[in-house]
Protein backbone atom coordinates (compact mmCIF):
# COMPACT_ATOMS: atom_id res chain seq x y z
CA UNK A 1 0.00 0.00 0.00
CA UNK A 2 1.52 3.25 -1.06
CA UNK A 3 1.35 5.84 1.94
CA UNK A 4 0.91 9.70 1.05
CA UNK A 5 1.81 12.44 3.38
CA UNK A 6 -0.66 15.32 4.11
CA UNK A 7 2.60 17.65 2.30
CA UNK A 8 2.46 14.85 -0.38
CA UNK A 9 -1.32 15.68 -1.08
CA UNK A 10 -1.08 18.87 -1.10
CA UNK A 11 1.83 19.01 -3.75
CA UNK A 12 -0.11 16.66 -6.09
CA UNK A 13 -4.20 17.71 -5.76
CA UNK A 14 -3.16 21.51 -5.15
CA UNK A 15 -5.34 21.56 -1.62
CA UNK A 16 -3.50 23.36 1.01
CA UNK A 17 -3.00 21.23 4.15
CA UNK A 18 -5.12 23.70 6.17
CA UNK A 19 -7.90 23.71 3.83
CA UNK A 20 -8.06 19.78 3.90
CA UNK A 21 -8.11 19.61 7.29
CA UNK A 22 -11.39 22.12 7.26
CA UNK A 23 -13.46 19.64 4.66
CA UNK A 24 -12.35 16.59 6.76
CA UNK A 25 -14.07 18.44 9.65
CA UNK A 26 -16.79 20.05 8.20
CA UNK A 27 -17.42 17.76 5.38
CA UNK A 28 -16.63 14.04 6.87
CA UNK A 29 -14.70 13.89 3.27
CA UNK A 30 -11.56 11.44 4.32
CA UNK A 31 -10.47 9.95 7.53
CA UNK A 32 -7.06 9.90 7.06
CA UNK A 33 -4.84 6.91 8.96
CA UNK A 34 -2.90 6.99 11.64
CA UNK A 35 1.10 5.49 11.83
CA UNK A 36 1.87 3.50 15.42
CA UNK A 37 4.11 6.99 16.11
CA UNK A 38 0.55 8.93 15.42
CA UNK A 39 1.89 10.17 11.83
CA UNK A 40 -0.85 11.26 9.74
CA UNK A 41 -1.42 9.77 6.26
CA UNK A 42 -3.34 8.85 3.09
CA UNK A 43 -3.21 5.70 1.12
CA UNK A 44 -4.53 5.60 -2.76
CA UNK A 45 -7.87 5.58 -2.38
CA UNK A 46 -7.81 9.02 -0.25
CA UNK A 47 -5.19 10.09 -3.25
CA UNK A 48 -7.84 9.18 -5.89
CA UNK A 49 -10.66 10.78 -4.05
CA UNK A 50 -8.83 13.88 -3.32
CA UNK A 51 -7.76 14.00 -6.75
CA UNK A 52 -11.50 14.28 -8.20
CA UNK A 53 -12.24 16.96 -5.53
CA UNK A 54 -10.03 18.98 -6.36
CA UNK A 55 -10.75 18.76 -10.09
CA UNK A 56 -14.63 19.19 -9.54
CA UNK A 57 -14.00 22.08 -6.84
CA UNK A 58 -11.90 23.70 -9.82
CA UNK A 59 -14.92 22.82 -12.70
CA UNK A 60 -17.01 25.19 -10.00
CA UNK A 61 -18.55 22.30 -7.94
CA UNK A 62 -18.71 23.27 -4.61
CA UNK A 63 -17.63 21.39 -1.80
CA UNK A 64 -20.82 21.07 0.04
CA UNK A 65 -22.08 19.05 -3.24
CA UNK A 66 -19.21 17.00 -3.87
CA UNK A 67 -19.17 16.09 -0.61
CA UNK A 68 -22.86 14.60 -1.14
CA UNK A 69 -21.88 12.94 -4.86
CA UNK A 70 -21.28 9.18 -5.18
CA UNK A 71 -18.00 7.59 -6.64
CA UNK A 72 -20.11 6.55 -10.14
CA UNK A 73 -20.90 10.37 -9.79
CA UNK A 74 -17.74 11.58 -10.07
CA UNK A 75 -16.30 9.82 -12.21
CA UNK A 76 -18.97 10.16 -14.75
CA UNK A 77 -18.39 14.14 -14.63
CA UNK A 78 -14.92 13.54 -14.57
CA UNK A 79 -15.06 11.25 -17.51
CA UNK A 80 -16.97 13.93 -19.74
CA UNK A 81 -14.57 17.01 -18.49
CA UNK A 82 -11.75 15.17 -19.13
CA UNK A 83 -12.99 14.43 -23.08
CA UNK A 84 -13.37 18.07 -23.95
CA UNK A 85 -11.40 21.18 -22.03
CA UNK A 86 -9.30 19.74 -19.25
CA UNK A 87 -6.09 21.66 -18.86
CA UNK A 88 -2.92 20.29 -18.51
CA UNK A 89 -2.92 20.39 -14.63
CA UNK A 90 -5.90 18.56 -14.75
CA UNK A 91 -4.62 15.74 -17.32
CA UNK A 92 -1.72 14.83 -14.97
CA UNK A 93 -4.18 14.56 -11.89
CA UNK A 94 -6.11 12.07 -14.31
CA UNK A 95 -2.96 9.89 -15.10
CA UNK A 96 -2.16 9.81 -11.83
CA UNK A 97 -5.25 8.69 -11.01
CA UNK A 98 -5.55 6.16 -13.44
CA UNK A 99 -2.18 4.97 -12.59
CA UNK A 100 -2.99 4.08 -9.29
CA UNK A 101 -6.71 2.44 -10.12
CA UNK A 102 -4.37 0.50 -13.10
CA UNK A 103 -7.04 1.44 -15.20
CA UNK A 104 -5.17 1.10 -18.55
CA UNK A 105 -8.65 2.11 -20.52
CA UNK A 106 -8.59 5.51 -18.99
CA UNK A 107 -5.24 5.97 -19.20
CA UNK A 108 -4.96 4.99 -22.79
CA UNK A 109 -8.16 7.47 -23.76
CA UNK A 110 -6.39 10.34 -22.29
CA UNK A 111 -2.82 9.44 -24.09
CA UNK A 112 -4.53 8.66 -27.20
CA UNK A 113 -6.69 12.02 -27.46
CA UNK A 114 -3.86 14.04 -26.82
CA UNK A 115 -2.12 12.61 -29.40
CA UNK A 116 -4.79 13.03 -32.20
CA UNK A 117 -5.23 16.68 -31.24
CA UNK A 118 -1.63 17.96 -30.59
CA UNK A 119 0.88 14.65 -32.50
CA UNK A 120 3.24 12.39 -30.49
CA UNK A 121 5.99 15.16 -29.96
CA UNK A 122 4.19 17.80 -28.39
CA UNK A 123 1.93 15.36 -26.18
CA UNK A 124 5.55 13.59 -24.59
CA UNK A 125 7.03 16.93 -24.32
CA UNK A 126 3.67 18.84 -22.57
CA UNK A 127 2.23 15.37 -21.08
CA UNK A 128 4.19 12.36 -20.92
CA UNK A 129 7.54 13.70 -19.34
CA UNK A 130 6.60 15.92 -17.29
CA UNK A 131 3.93 12.94 -15.53
CA UNK A 132 7.00 10.95 -16.23
CA UNK A 133 9.29 13.53 -13.39
CA UNK A 134 6.35 13.70 -11.08
CA UNK A 135 5.90 9.98 -10.74
CA UNK A 136 9.58 9.22 -10.65
CA UNK A 137 9.36 12.42 -7.44
CA UNK A 138 6.79 10.17 -5.34
CA UNK A 139 9.23 6.41 -6.44
CA UNK A 140 12.12 7.90 -4.90
CA UNK A 141 10.22 9.79 -1.90
CA UNK A 142 8.86 6.09 -1.16
CA UNK A 143 5.72 7.89 -2.04
CA UNK A 144 4.34 4.77 -4.32
CA UNK A 145 5.29 1.47 -5.32
CA UNK A 146 7.62 0.92 -8.28
CA UNK A 147 5.02 -1.71 -10.04
CA UNK A 148 2.87 1.34 -10.76
CA UNK A 149 5.54 3.34 -12.37
CA UNK A 150 6.32 0.02 -14.39
CA UNK A 151 3.25 -0.26 -15.07
CA UNK A 152 2.51 3.21 -17.06
CA UNK A 153 5.98 2.79 -18.39
CA UNK A 154 5.29 0.26 -20.41
CA UNK A 155 1.86 1.84 -21.61
CA UNK A 156 3.56 4.45 -22.92
CA UNK A 157 6.84 2.61 -24.70
CA UNK A 158 4.16 1.00 -26.59
CA UNK A 159 2.33 4.31 -27.76
CA UNK A 160 6.04 5.37 -28.88
CA UNK A 161 6.60 1.73 -30.46
CA UNK A 162 3.53 2.22 -32.45
CA UNK A 163 4.36 6.06 -33.69
CA UNK A 164 7.74 4.37 -34.60
CA UNK A 165 6.52 1.94 -36.69
CA UNK A 166 4.10 4.22 -38.37
CA UNK A 167 7.26 6.04 -39.91
CA UNK A 168 8.67 2.99 -41.72
CA UNK A 169 11.97 1.41 -42.04
CA UNK A 170 12.60 1.71 -45.33
CA UNK A 171 15.94 4.39 -46.03
CA UNK A 172 15.06 7.41 -47.72
CA UNK A 173 17.28 8.79 -50.46
CA UNK A 174 16.62 12.20 -48.99
CA UNK A 175 18.10 10.87 -45.34
CA UNK A 176 19.90 13.74 -43.92
CA UNK A 177 22.49 11.82 -41.58
CA UNK A 178 23.12 8.90 -39.48
CA UNK A 179 22.15 8.37 -36.17
CA UNK A 180 22.72 5.33 -33.85
CA UNK A 181 20.83 5.12 -30.58
CA UNK A 182 21.44 2.95 -26.96
CA UNK A 183 21.86 3.24 -23.57
CA UNK A 184 25.06 2.48 -21.73
CA UNK A 185 25.74 -0.55 -19.62
CA UNK A 186 23.61 -0.34 -16.71
CA UNK A 187 20.81 1.78 -17.98
CA UNK A 188 17.40 0.50 -18.47
CA UNK A 189 15.39 3.83 -18.97
CA UNK A 190 14.50 3.31 -22.30
CA UNK A 191 11.57 6.21 -22.80
CA UNK A 192 13.65 8.94 -23.99
CA UNK A 193 16.07 6.63 -26.05
CA UNK A 194 12.54 6.10 -27.99
CA UNK A 195 11.18 9.32 -27.98
CA UNK A 196 14.64 10.24 -29.75
CA UNK A 197 14.92 7.70 -32.08
CA UNK A 198 11.09 8.59 -33.10
CA UNK A 199 12.29 12.54 -33.62
CA UNK A 200 14.99 11.91 -35.94
CA UNK A 201 12.76 9.90 -38.05
CA UNK A 202 10.67 12.06 -38.17
CA UNK A 203 12.89 14.68 -39.00
CA UNK A 204 14.07 12.38 -41.86
CA UNK A 205 17.10 10.93 -40.29
CA UNK A 206 18.12 7.48 -41.02
CA UNK A 207 18.42 5.72 -37.50
CA UNK A 208 20.25 2.57 -35.74
CA UNK A 209 18.05 1.71 -32.75
CA UNK A 210 20.27 -0.88 -30.39
CA UNK A 211 18.32 -0.14 -27.10
CA UNK A 212 19.46 -0.53 -23.37
CA UNK A 213 22.04 -1.90 -21.53
CA UNK A 214 25.13 -2.02 -24.10
CA UNK A 215 28.41 -1.45 -22.88
CA UNK A 216 30.45 1.04 -24.81
CA UNK A 217 33.20 -1.50 -25.40
CA UNK A 218 30.73 -3.03 -28.08
CA UNK A 219 29.49 -0.75 -30.08
CA UNK A 220 33.12 -0.70 -32.04
CA UNK A 221 31.97 -3.33 -34.71
CA UNK A 222 29.02 -1.07 -35.12
CA UNK A 223 30.05 2.21 -35.60
CA UNK A 224 33.06 1.15 -38.30
CA UNK A 225 30.13 -0.35 -39.82
CA UNK A 226 27.75 1.66 -39.84
CA UNK A 227 29.76 5.06 -39.99
CA UNK A 228 27.03 7.42 -38.21
CA UNK A 229 27.47 11.25 -38.40
CA UNK A 230 25.75 11.49 -34.50
CA UNK A 231 25.44 8.95 -31.81
CA UNK A 232 22.72 9.81 -29.32
CA UNK A 233 22.68 8.25 -25.49
CA UNK A 234 21.03 8.90 -22.09
CA UNK A 235 21.93 8.18 -18.57
CA UNK A 236 19.27 8.51 -15.83
CA UNK A 237 20.67 6.18 -12.99
CA UNK A 238 22.67 7.28 -10.79
CA UNK A 239 26.05 7.79 -12.20
CA UNK A 240 29.44 9.01 -11.18
CA UNK A 241 31.18 11.66 -13.19
CA UNK A 242 34.58 9.65 -13.40
CA UNK A 243 31.80 7.22 -15.19
CA UNK A 244 30.26 9.77 -17.53
CA UNK A 245 33.61 11.16 -18.44
CA UNK A 246 34.71 7.88 -18.80
CA UNK A 247 31.63 6.97 -21.33
CA UNK A 248 32.04 9.96 -23.41
CA UNK A 249 35.50 9.10 -23.73
CA UNK A 250 35.17 5.67 -25.22
CA UNK A 251 32.74 7.06 -27.71
CA UNK A 252 34.30 9.99 -28.91
CA UNK A 253 37.68 7.49 -29.59
CA UNK A 254 35.38 5.08 -31.11
CA UNK A 255 34.51 7.82 -33.71
CA UNK A 256 36.42 11.03 -33.26
CA UNK A 257 33.75 12.18 -36.59
CA UNK A 258 30.54 11.63 -35.08
CA UNK A 259 28.58 14.43 -32.93
CA UNK A 260 27.95 12.89 -29.44
CA UNK A 261 24.58 14.06 -28.23
CA UNK A 262 24.69 13.07 -24.19
CA UNK A 263 21.17 13.65 -22.68
CA UNK A 264 19.15 12.84 -19.32
CA UNK A 265 18.92 13.55 -15.59
CA UNK A 266 22.82 12.56 -14.77
CA UNK A 267 23.99 14.85 -17.76
CA UNK A 268 21.18 17.72 -16.51
CA UNK A 269 22.52 18.01 -13.63
CA UNK A 270 26.31 17.79 -14.04
CA UNK A 271 28.91 20.22 -13.79
CA UNK A 272 31.16 18.56 -16.99
CA UNK A 273 33.42 20.34 -19.07
CA UNK A 274 32.55 18.23 -22.34
CA UNK A 275 35.24 17.36 -25.34
CA UNK A 276 34.92 18.98 -29.04
CA UNK A 277 31.85 17.82 -30.69
CA UNK A 278 30.34 16.37 -27.51
CA UNK A 279 26.52 18.45 -26.75
CA UNK A 280 24.50 18.05 -23.66
CA UNK A 281 20.75 17.64 -24.38
CA UNK A 282 18.89 19.47 -22.04
CA UNK A 283 15.73 20.06 -23.48
CA UNK A 284 13.85 19.35 -26.84
CA UNK A 285 15.20 22.80 -28.26
CA UNK A 286 18.52 21.94 -27.63
CA UNK A 287 18.03 18.50 -29.58
CA UNK A 288 16.28 20.53 -32.51
CA UNK A 289 19.75 22.13 -33.31
CA UNK A 290 20.82 18.77 -34.76
CA UNK A 291 17.68 17.89 -36.52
Amino acid sequence: MNRFSIKDIETLTGIKAHTLRIWEQRFDMVEPKRTDTNIRYYDNEDLKYLLNVSLLSKMGYKISKISELNDKQIYDIIDDYSSSKSDCQDKLNNLLRCTLELDETAFEKIISTEILENGIIRTMIGLIFPFLSHMGNLWAAGSINPSYEHFIINLIKTKLLVAIDGLGYSVSPKAKKKVLLFLPEGENHEIGLLFANYVFKHFKHQTLYLGQNLPCSELEPVIKNYKPEIIFTSMVSGHTKEKMLGMINIITTLSAKSDVLVSGSCFLNADLKYPKRVYPITSYESMKRHL
